[in-house]
Order: structure tokens, then sequence, then C-alpha cells
């Protein structure tokens, strides 16, 4: 674009108030290693790099995914997007970074800012080792590569003008330095064998790779989609860190709430293809953002409920007065047709998905789910134990989250407990009412030309077929329809082909077809990923309120702080240790340890891995063999977390801390917060309701003229009692945690 373009922009919007920055999570002294991509090159902090002028984008020309799009990015800005799937986020990243057209308005860009781009799935190049992929990447400083390259071989030793070209953007992009510059990215990142052929790298890795390559030559613009999937702990953390500087410029799309709390100053929300935007940045503004959105429905719903009221009345003068209607004026009907668009202005619909907390929603559960005794799994033609003698009893209400870094064999064990994988030794045995549901981190094949109705119905069919073969008795559960329904399908949606589907939509399709086996073992391998918050948010409270087993990892900490009870920690050595607290309360300890640690060496600090002293948990509370072996270890929050068996979880004890710190006082998380809020108002209400019932008991009572009545008020008040008491003694267990009693 033009300068004078540019400046003319600028002078039309304006430039945001910059962010002061968010709190700082403690830093994990891990790798990967610092490495201060803040440092802009073209840009300083406060310059513009992008105005969006009424942007507006389709998808296939038809499904209009936002318009009227207005905002800018400045230097230092820290921007999320967030919408629910399908409502063009990843689009709109593509179009930014300039990776995808826009149908309407306008893009204003910064000639001499460099954008890196980190797409949700990276497509690194088959059959080339990872410094390859990084040096082929489509980087600004890659292309101007390439670009020079290809002149040189055209201009056969003249100097022409593309090669000047070319020669400019070398110098521009310090292109030159190119093979330094990969190396010391994917150093930062924590690669380092750089030989390695991608086609071998796990997912969290690839996304590393891809991140270096986003990284390569320092961009002014980091535009990031869902940067946290398939990321181990350590790796977010290092991003949470670096993102924050005070030059860089970031747009991310992320499902992960801490992160986006960690990073973020400005939220962009796109909802029903309009976009609002909020101000954001640190702890509990995720918070703060719902409470305006629900403000904002509920504005639109009382809004388009009056205009539909309007639009009637207008509707039957439309219909019944022709002749008066010529000759009414104009305005008249023109606030006929903006009535019919307002009415239609509905906020977007939450889910209602019910795994296991209503009559019906899962399989009756016995007292035997499944036990695994000594269970042992080594790497086929290899000698890598990645379990070693694990044994757990898991009863109903368990919930577990499952933590570890990459590699180290979160998802081998979620496959042994699923009877996925045979152990190598060791038993596995599972109670003859158990129906096991599995959410695998990478969805089953499915025919593309299948809808989607058809496809859960093949599996509702299936698992009716096979109790009905069984002599069994099928229970009255929701149809594939319905199920369908609350998973965010329509009707009309359902009856369209697996292939018009979102990386999202996907996801959740997965999940039906997981749900409509009624299972009472729910095990979760990274079920957050491609999801949208709203999404994330329904699936978090349904989880919490589920009846049956759950299993879940997760990279995603807000969910696993709200979900898991306890956790079972892989430390890389086949050995699970069990950990009697909270994802963040875990993190809190390793960070604990790994101070005290650098303190007792002198300040050294540790670089062999991202869960180099995980081995060394000191202070994490595991239960002792003699506590195992007589199920009385401690339990989660909802006293409910496994019985613990001799050579259990936790059989290798952890050495004491070299200097352990005193475990601090847990906090309440997100979701604790706004229950506590809650619960005292419903507190109030229902106690105001108890006198009412007392008091029409009494009256009853004392006239003695309609028995039937005084039994049915009597029999409510003791019910609303029983709630009451049911929710003081909740009330008081947040009370003793948020330390107001």
């Amino acid at each position: 674009m033009q300068r004078q373009a540019f400046s003319s922009a600028l002078r039309r919007h304006g430039q945001p108030k910059p962010f002061s920055g968010a709190p700082k999570p403690a830093n994990s002294g891990r790798t990967p290693q610092p490495l201060h991509i803040a440092t802009a090159v073209a840009t300083k902090r406060g310059e513009v790099l992008l105005i969006a002028d009424t942007l507006g984008k389709s998808h296939d020309g038809e499904k209009q995914l936002f318009q009227g799009l207005t905002f800018s990015v400045v230097a230092g800005d820290k921007l999320a997007v967030v919408g629910p799937n399908g409502s063009g986020k990843s689009t709109l990243l593509k179009v930014l970074a300039g990776l995808d057209d826009f149908d309407a308005g306008s893009i204003s860009r910064n000639k001499g800012a460099r954008v890196g781009f980190l797409p949700q799935e990276p497509p690194l190049p088959a059959g080339v080792s990872v410094l390859q992929a990084v040096l082929q990447s489509d980087s600004d400083m890659a292309r101007a590569v390439q670009e020079y390259q290809n002149a040189l071989a055209t201009a056969n030793g003249a100097v022409t003008k593309e090669l000047e070209v070319a020669i400019e953007k070398m110098n521009t992009f310090n292109a030159w330095e190119i093979d330094a510059e990969a190396k010391r990215v994917l150093e930062a990142v924590g690669i380092t064998d750089l030989s390695a052929c991608v086609d071998n790298l796990s997912g969290g890795q690839r996304k590393r790779v891809a991140l270096a390559a986003a990284l390569l030559g320092k961009p002014d613009l980091l535009v990031l989609d869902e940067p946290t999937n398939h990321m181990d702990v350590s790796m977010i953390r290092w991003m949470e860190r670096e993102l924050r500087g005070e030059d860089l410029a970031v747009v991310l799309v992320t499902h992960d709430r801490y992160f986006m709390e960690g990073v973020c100053d400005r939220l962009l929300e796109l909802d029903g293809g309009k976009a609002y935007v909020h101000n954001f940045g640190g702890v509990n503004s995720y918070g703060m953002f719902k409470e305006a959105r629900e403000f904002r429905r509920k504005a639109q719903a009382n809004a388009a409920a009056d205009a539909r009221t309007l639009f009637r009345r207008e509707a039957e003068w439309m219909a019944k007065q022709p002749k008066a209607r010529q000759a009414k004026s104009m305005a008249r009907q023109q606030k006929f047709y903006e009535l019919s668009d307002r009415a239609k202005d509905v906020p977007t619909a939450d889910l209602k998905v019910d795994f296991g907390t209503a009559p019906g929603a899962m399989a009756r559960q016995g007292n035997k789910v499944i036990r695994c005794e000594k269970v042992c799994y080594t790497i086929p033609g290899s000698e890598r134990q990645v379990i070693r003698d694990f044994t757990y009893d898991f009863v109903p209400g368990s919930k577990l989250g499952i933590v570890g870094r990459n590699g180290a064999g979160k998802t081998t064990l979620l496959d042994l407990i699923a009877g996925l994988r045979q152990p190598s030794a060791g038993r596995r045995e599972v109670g003859e009412t158990s129906v096991v549901g599995y959410l695998t981190q990478s969805p089953p094949a499915v025919r593309e030309d299948l809808r989607i109705i058809d496809y859960i119905r093949e599996i509702s069919d299936s698992r009716k077929a096979k109790i009905a073969a069984a002599g069994g008795v099928l229970e009255v559960m929701d149809t594939p329809e319905v199920l369908l329904e609350k998973l965010g399908f329509l009707r009309p949606r359902q009856f369209q082909k697996v292939s018009s589907l979102s990386g999202g939509e996907r996801r959740r399709l997965h999940l039906a077809s997981v749900l409509v086996e009624r299972p009472n073992v729910l095990i979760l391998d990274e079920p957050t990923n491609d999801l949208d918050l709203s999404t994330v948010e329904v699936l978090e409270e349904q989880v919490k309120q589920f009846r049956g087993v759950l299993l879940t990892v997760s990279h995603d900490r807000a969910f696993m702080d709200n979900v898991a009870e306890r956790l079972l920690v892989l430390e890389g050595d086949g050995l699970v240790r069990l950990f009697d607290g909270n994802y963040s309360e875990y993190l809190e300890i390793m960070d604990e340890r790994d101070e005290a640690e650098k303190a007792a060496a002198g300040g050294a600090c540790s670089t062999t891995g991202s869960a180099a002293s995980v081995s060394s948990m000191g202070s994490v509370d595991s239960a002792s063999d003699d506590e195992a072996a007589n199920g009385t270890g401690k339990k989660g929050k909802g006293g409910k977390g496994g019985k613990q068996q001799p050579a259990a979880a936790a059989a290798a004890p952890a050495p004491a801390p070299a200097a352990a710190a005193p475990k601090k006082a847990r906090k309440l998380g997100y979701y604790e917060q706004e229950e506590y809020k809650k619960l005292t108002k419903e507190i109030d209400d229902l106690s105001a309701k108890r006198d009412k019932l007392n008091d029409k008991v009494m009256a009853l009572a004392q006239s003695g003229d309609d028995l039937e009545a005084l039994e049915k008020a009597s029999v409510e008040m003791a019910a609303v009692q029983e709630t009451i008491d049911t929710k003081s003694e909740r009330w008081l267990e947040l009370a003793e945690v948020a330390g107001d009693i």
C-alpha cells in the first residue's frame, strides 16, 4: 500500500491506548530458553502496523462470517480474537497475515512492518529436516532468501532490476544471516536435534518448529492461531513471558483462558457476524468479559423481542391495507424492513449438552469400574519403558487429571486404561457395567460424503443392536437428533455433509460420537483443542457434574483446575505419582522446588528439559504405601479419587527437597469465584422461600382444613431446607479458601 493511504487511514481512526501489562506468572526455570522476541526491528511501541476498515468476509460467497470490522493494531498491542466455531476467527487471522482475501472494506498496512504467522495445524514440508523446514517456511526472511535465489538463477551473471530488488529485501530482513537466526529460534523453543526429520515429530514438536518459523527474523506483528494446542505447560508459560514484550504486536486466537489473560490487553469478539471490542488483561478479565457479553446479549434479546412485536403489527398493516400502504410515507415502509432485520438479531445461543447429570444420560455403573495392577508398557522394538508398575483402582465419581511433559506417556496411559493398548506386563480388569467413552486427541476417520446425522445414527444403531443381542434392555435416552442439537448442530445443519465441517465442529461431532454410547467412564485427551471458548465452558461445567469416572489430559490449565480433583503425574521415568490437588497448585509447588534447587546449587539454572526436576517432587503429597494399602490416602475436592493399592501410582517415594518451601494457601479459581458470589444470593433467596413456606405450614396446621396441602407444603419446605444446607456447606468451603472465615 502507499504511505499516503496509510497516513490517511491513521488520521481517520487514531491510535488505541497502549496496555500497561498483565500479572506475570512464576518462571518455571526450565527450557525453552529466553528469546527476547519483543525487540522489534522495524517499528517501535505505539506505531500503527495495521488498520482494518469496515472489513467483511463470507464463506464460499454465501455465509457471512463477519462484516463491518473496524480496528487497528499498533506496535505493542496484544489482541485476542474470540467467537463461536464458524464465526471466522481463523479466517480473520489469515486475512490480517495477508494469506487470504476479503470481500468488503480495506486493510491498510505499515509497509516496513514484518509479519509472522502460526497456523492452527502447521503444514510443514514432508521429508525435510527441522532446520530445512524453517528455512523453507513462509516467513518474510525465508521468502526474501527464496526470491533472491530465484533472481540470482535467472540473472545469468547480470545485475537485473529483479536482483536489485531481491538484494534490497535481503538487506531489509537481514536474511544473509538466516541460517544462524533459524538455529537461534529453534534452540529457543527447545528443539535441539536440527537434523531430525519433521515426519517423525510429535504434534507438540511440529508446533514448536512452526513457531520458530513464525519468529524467524523478529516480526513486528505475530499472528497466532491456537498457539497452545499440543504444547506442554512449560512451553505455554514460556510463550506467555516472551509475547508480553513491549514492542511486539500480537493478534491471536486461543481457547486457553489463563494464556489469554496473561498475554492480551484487548479482546475482539466476533458474534453473529458483528464485532465488539473489549478492554482486557489481568486476572479474571475473562470473567469480566463474560459479564459484559451477557449484559449485551440480554439487551439484544429484549430489543429483538420488542422488534418482533412491532414487526407483527406492521406486517399486518402491510398485508391488509395495500391502498393505505401506497399512500403512507416511504419512511414507514423503510421502518418495516428495518424492523425485520432487528427482529432477527437474536444473541448466540449456548450449548445445552448433558454428559451424565440427568437420568438416562449415562449407563448404570457398578462399584467395580477399572482396576490396573502393576501395568507396564514398553515401546515395541525398543527397551524404553514408558509406564512402569502402575496400579490404581478407579471408583465411581473419580475425577483425575494426567499431567507431564510432551513425550512422557500421557496418551499411552490413557490408551492402556481405555483398553486400546495391551500392557507389556501387569493386568487391567474392567467391571461388567463399565462403558468407556474415549475422546481421542485425533478424531477417527469419517467418510466426508456422509451426512452428519447419518454418522451418529450409525453409532447409535450399532449400540442398540449390541444391547439387544446380549438380551439387555434399552434405556430412555436422547435421540441422535437431540444430542446433535445440544452440541450446536441445528436440524438443517445435521443433514449437511461431514466435508462442510470446521475444525471445531469436527471436534464436537467426535464428542457426539462418544456421548451417544452413554459412557460411565469418560476419557478425554486434549478435549479443548479446536473448541471455541463458549463450548469449552459448557464442556467444563458438564464434566464437573459428570457422575461417572473422569480421566483427562489437557494443556488448558483453567480447564484442568476446574475439573480435576487429583493428578496422576508422569515424570518421564515410567513412574506415575499421585498429587492431591489441582493443576495450579502442582505448578506452584514445582516452581518452589525449582527455586529451592537453584538456591541449593548456587543459582545454577536447569536446562535439561521441560520436566528436568519433576522427579524430585518433595513437597508433593503422594499417598504413602500404607495409606495406599488401606485405601486411606487423601482425597480431592469431592472426596473421591480412587483407592491406591500397594506398589501404586506413588510407588516411588519422592526425595526430600533441598529447601522445601511451605505450601502456599490455595486460591479460588475463576469458576469457584463465580460460584462463591452466586451462592450467597441463592442461599438468601432460598431462606426467604423457606420462611414463606414455614408461614404457610403454620397457617395450614392451625386451620386443619386442608391436610393434603399441609403435607405438600411440608415436603416442599423440607426440600428447600436440604438445598440450603447443601449450598451452605459448599459456601463455607469456599469462604475458608477465600480467607473470609
